[in-house]
């Protein structure tokens, strides 16, 4: 009654009605597409391989990182020259230039990061990848453009399977959505958002 009400009032004329339809269609149909083409090809033995082959991803290894971020990787380059300059104050740097609103606070000091810190892989990879004292860029992330300096890092344990069993399904899945968009966007011809692929 309350729905023939609603129909007869013509509230399913409304805008938000309409924004919100639409929200649903494309969060169930995305939903339904990837349960159809992407999850049934998850599984155990895939997540273990997945483990076997990145375990250093899945262990407790730390750095401490500064950052600062640049819109143009022209910027980046410049400021990562003027960074690695004899004598330059990184910090002084990021307060100045960096795009991150919060480098007016901590001056670019992000702090001690993990491996599953919720960065983006870009950020993350560089920033263990790199040594102790190194700065480097420009890295580009959805954000812009990186230029970092790793402050200290410290080599920990590489954990078992079960104990990050969630985060390597998570981190599989994330990867086939990714590779399965991507062979759309192939035969589409169209280009789409990194972001948005991260987001599904």
């Amino acid at each position: 009654l309350l729905l023939q009400e609603a129909e007869k009032e013509k509230l399913d004329k409304d805008s938000d009605y309409q924004t919100a339809f639409r929200n649903f269609r494309r969060q169930y149909l995305t939903d339904k597409v990837l349960a159809k083409n992407v999850r049934p090809k998850m599984s155990e033995a895939a997540a273990k391989k997945c483990y076997n082959q990145n375990r250093r991803d899945y262990s407790t290894d730390k750095v401490q990182v500064q950052h600062i971020l640049l819109s143009d990787e022209k910027t980046a380059r410049e400021i990562l020259k003027e960074a690695k300059a004899p004598k330059a104050d990184f910090q002084k740097l990021a307060e100045k230039y960096s795009k991150d609103p919060s480098a007016k606070n901590n001056r670019g000091d992000i702090g001690v990061i993990t491996r599953d810190s919720p960065f983006v892989a870009e950020f993350k990879d560089a920033a263990f990848n790199a040594k102790k004292g190194e700065i480097i860029g420009p890295v580009k992330t959805q954000f812009g453009y990186h230029v970092i300096k790793i402050i200290d890092k410290s080599t920990g344990k590489i954990l078992n399977y079960d104990e990050v069993e969630l985060r390597v399904k998570a981190d599989l899945q994330r990867q086939m959505v990714q590779n399965y968009v991507t062979r759309l966007k192939k035969a589409a011809g169209v280009s789409i958002n990194d972001k948005a692929i991260s987001s599904l």
